[in-house]
């Protein structure tokens, strides 16, 4: 018997000879039996050429085993086995059916040649033609006599259910590849099925056993072309690679973990979906399914099956703020928010084009949140994908965006392809910190089941905060330069009056203003709740004691003066006796900046000036 190394460099050989010998053989170009993309020979070990099912078990969790691969979607299921292995049941399980008459159970799989120990499948693009190939197998526990299996590539996510049952349904599209083992193990027999839907619901797309085959080695593909679909199976002993979760095989009664596969156990294929599928129509397959079954006919008895995710479409979805000098981050005229720029951008890093591509903002907008944000621009560089349709119409001002609200901005993205969309945000925070949702669909017109995320949070570098600058000025004055005397009911009176000037000097609006003067008021000389706008709007100061219904005079309810009856400090020299006052002024910003604690942000400024009993050189009458 060969060894493992033997049998591989037997078949390269073989087929390096059949090459230099001039036969036609439509496997040798390029095509999905390129082994410079992946090797289809019945062994899972990487030789260095293209990548191998050894490349793609090293990038499963757990593995240990560095190993780079080249795929651009792929998936590895290990399967129960024995009495925790989940197969099928009940008589409803069959291709032509829809996945919500399928059964499974838990439990030994009988015969153990239908015992599927792992399963996995791998996406790669031709770089010759663009083409998508996709890349299946599975290993056996057990082996003898025929043998048929199946991989199904679905469009809908799929998932065991409760009771038995099965989550998700078929869609226009699914793909269906039976291979049969025949002629004492070696693969005969290919088919490739479409699932279109109705009272035949799976269309013939090709079988060996009306357009031939052809082997070389332990591979056999489709005749015709380039190949649509190959398989291979070991014809002889091949070794589990190190990147492997452990391999049992049962023989007599027990399942003994192996480092090699026996012959027959390890089945590979490949078909090239373009084919299938036609230049620029290449599917968003979500889940694959491989399993074991009694012939390779449609109508065959589902044995056991290992499941799992294969996200060959993909979508992903980042939010940036767009720093622009005087346009964004700023404070808004309204000096109570800010104005901040994002762009949006939804790439598709998947092999397939997605569609219906939505957006949509997840933060608390409108009513009382303080929180607005407005759609202003969708850019689709050339060749990306198409407009959305109906067509998308932006007014001036942007299209103003509701809480949860999805907007559909591309119709399609194409694979390895992105969109910006623009999105302008008023917030009172600082920096605005949400969150946005980007949603589309596999296969055109059915709900969205790509749904992404892209969360904008404090410490990520994500946020954007605009640079804020409070400033509050205080200005007091002696009226008249000095202390009056004012005739009241109780006689002459020395009155101290001032006018005190509050102003905001910078760009955002100062919330409840305190003005405490305790000669004048033992409360604040404000209302609570005063505000002052920023610098430049209507309301960004405030007059005390002066003249501020602009009559020209300062009346009685305008003044703001306290009883001189003592001067400061006890003097009693006329000449030098004077009334000081201060005046204490806090406000809050409406708007703070991010890095700086609260407190260290709250404006305060003192002002006095001092009210002389005499505004006179002396008092003896010369000035």
């Amino acid at each position: 018997m060969k060894t493992p190394g033997q049998s591989r460099l037997w078949r390269r050989r073989a087929l390096a000879a059949l090459l230099a010998s001039g036969l036609a053989i439509p496997l040798a170009v390029l095509s999905v039996s390129n082994g410079n993309i992946f090797e289809i020979e019945g062994d899972a070990s990487f030789s260095g050429s293209g990548d191998d099912w050894e490349n793609i078990a090293a990038a499963r969790p757990g593995s240990g085993v560095s190993l780079d691969n080249k795929s651009i979607a792929f998936t590895f299921q290990s399967d129960g086995i024995g009495e925790t292995d989940t197969g099928f049941t009940g008589g409803g399980s069959k291709d032509v059916r829809d996945l919500d008459l399928w059964q499974h159970t838990t439990g030994q799989v009988s015969p153990i040649k239908n015992e599927i120990g792992h399963a996995f499948a791998a996406a790669y693009i031709d770089p010759a033609d663009d083409h998508l190939h996709i890349y299946f197998g599975l290993d056996r526990s057990g082996s003898g006599g025929d043998a048929a299996t199946g991989f199904w590539f679905f469009k809908d996510k799929v998932s065991l259910g409760s009771n038995g049952s099965f989550n998700g349904r078929h869609t226009i599209g699914d793909i269906l590849i039976t291979s049969d083992y025949v002629q004492g193990g070696t693969i005969g027999e290919v088919n490739v099925y479409r699932w279109i839907g109705g009272q035949k619901p799976l269309e013939i797309v090709g079988s060996s056993t009306t357009l031939g085959g052809s082997t070389v080695g332990d591979r056999f593909c489709l005749e015709g072309g380039k190949p649509l679909a190959c398989a291979a199976s070991n014809s002889g002993v091949e070794p589990v690679p190190d990147s492997w979760s452990d391999y049992f095989y049962r023989e007599g009664g027990t399942f003994e973990k192996r480092l090699q596969f026996p012959e027959r156990t390890f089945f590979e294929g490949g078909i090239d979906m373009t084919q299938v599928f036609g230049e620029g129509e290449t599917p968003c397959f979500s889940s694959f399914m491989a399993m074991t079954r009694t012939s390779a006919s449609t109508s065959a008895q589902l044995k056991d099956f290992a499941l799992g995710d294969f996200s060959l479409c993909d979508m992903a979805v980042a939010k940036a703020c767009m720093v622009e000098p005087d346009v964004s981050p700023i404070v808004n005229p309204d000096g109570t928010s800010i104005h901040t720029k994002f762009r949006v951008r939804i790439s598709n890093p998947g092999a397939g084009a997605i569609n219906d591509v939505q957006l949509l903002e997840t933060a608390l907008l409108g009513g009382t949140s303080g929180n607005s944000c407005a759609l202003t621009a969708v850019d689709i560089p050339s060749g990306s994908g198409t407009p959305a349709s109906p067509a998308l119409v932006i007014p001036s001002g942007g299209l103003a965006l509701s809480t949860g609200v999805a907007v559909e901005v591309a119709q399609t993205i194409n694979r390895k392809s992105y969109i910006d969309a623009t999105v302008e945000c008023d917030s009172m925070s600082n920096p605005f910190l949400n969150k946005v949702e980007a949603r589309s669909s596999s296969s055109a017109g059915a709900p969205p089941d790509l749904i992404r995320t892209y969360d904008i949070v404090k410490g990520s570098g994500d946020e954007c905060p605009a640079t804020i600058s409070p400033m509050l000025s205080v200005e007091k004055d002696c009226v008249g330069d000095g202390v009056r005397l004012v005739n009241t009911s109780d006689g002459m009176l020395a009155r101290a009056c001032f006018t005190i000037e509050i102003a905001n000097t910078g760009d955002v609006q100062l919330n409840d203003l305190e003005v405490d003067d305790p000669r004048m008021s033992a409360v604040s000389l404000v209302p609570s709740g005063t505000s002052l706008g920023p610098q430049g709007s209507a309301n960004d100061s405030i007059l005390l004691g002066g003249d501020s219904d602009n009559s020209g005079t300062i009346d009685a309810d305008e003044e703001l003066c306290f009883n001189a009856a003592g001067p400061d400090g006890g003097v009693t020299d006329p000449a030098l006796a004077k009334f000081e006052n201060i005046v204490n002024v806090s406000a809050v910003p409406a708007l703070l900046n991010p890095d700086v604690p609260a407190e260290d942000q709250l404006q305060y400024q003192t002002a006095s000036d001092e009210c002389p009993l005499c505004p006179c050189v002396n008092c003896n009458g010369s000035p």
